[in-house]
């Protein structure tokens, strides 16, 4: 039988819980991050204690992830047909948005056209792993996860394949990384962050049981080398200071390497 639960995750910055959603029938589950963030003493017995109007509306939003699951098992009992897991996944993301809680949040995050254009069940797990990541990570990391995805749209439409769990391997490794440094021109360093930042979000799915894919992070090898700190000599500084018949860019140029570089003082000469 078919099991509906909520569980708080890691705390955030703000001392408030994020709640996902936890779907189960015989062994295969999905997950739904329902936007809500609340408070540990409000959370008895995995039930939401609401003791105010915030409460209340936050409240709302796990009333209609339930109302949306039991739409759908009454579809199942009407066509006398058993839906896999991933079905129900499918068909709820899709009404789930359709509900008052989320309706509004869904409108003002994304455009109408986003909404209707069909994302993969990869990349919708990956929104809801930035969406809970916001509440404990800098605004920077998110920028960059964000970023990532969009990298992995424009490799996905780039390769013509589909990206899933199950189609991440040696191979598309191997692929991916030819892409980055072919197409993307990126160096190694850079490269380097792109695969580091796959690793989390993979790790964040085999931890949250979002895949049944078993990584091996050996293949997976994050790039990073040294980089050469060129510095000059004192006497190439003032060979650069004295270059005359420069034009205005190279001048700004001039000044930020002579100004910006940090010399030992120069010794008091008195002049005759």
């Amino acid at each position: 039988m078919a099991t509906l639960k909520f569980y708080l995750q890691e705390k955030s910055k703000q001392n408030l819980y994020p709640v996902m959603m936890v779907y189960q029938d015989k062994g295969q589950k999905f997950r739904f991050y329902t936007k809500a963030n609340v408070k540990k003493e409000n959370w008895q017995k995995n039930e939401f204690k609401a003791v105010s109007l915030e409460d209340f509306e936050t409240k709302e939003k796990f009333k209609a992830c339930k109302m949306v699951i039991e739409e759908i098992e009454k579809e199942e009992i009407s066509i006398k047909r058993k839906f896999s897991v991933l079905e129900v996944a499918e068909k709820f993301r899709e009404l789930v948005k359709k509900t008052d809680p989320y309706k509004e949040n869904y409108t003002s995050e994304t455009s109408i056209q986003e909404i209707k254009t069909e994302q993969s069940e990869f990349f919708t797990l990956f929104d809801d792993f930035i969406a809970i990541s916001k509440a404990t990570k800098a605004k920077g990391t998110i920028m960059h996860y964000e970023g990532f995805k969009k990298l992995l749209i424009k490799y996905e439409a780039h390769s013509k394949q589909k990206l899933s769990f199950e189609s991440i391997n040696n191979q598309f490794y191997q692929k991916f990384h030819h892409y980055l440094i072919n197409i993307e021109k990126m160096m190694n360093n850079t490269i380097g962050a792109q695969i580091k930042e796959l690793k989390v979000f993979l790790n964040y799915a085999m931890r949250n049981e979002l895949t049944t894919m078993r990584y091996n992070f050996k293949d997976f090898k994050s790039i990073k080398e040294d980089i050469d700190i060129i510095s000059l000599t004192e006497n190439e500084l003032f060979r650069l200071y004295e270059c005359k018949g420069l034009n205005n860019y190279q001048e700004i140029a001039k000044d930020y390497v002579c100004f910006e570089v940090s010399l030992p003082p120069i010794p008091y000469c008195k002049v005759a």
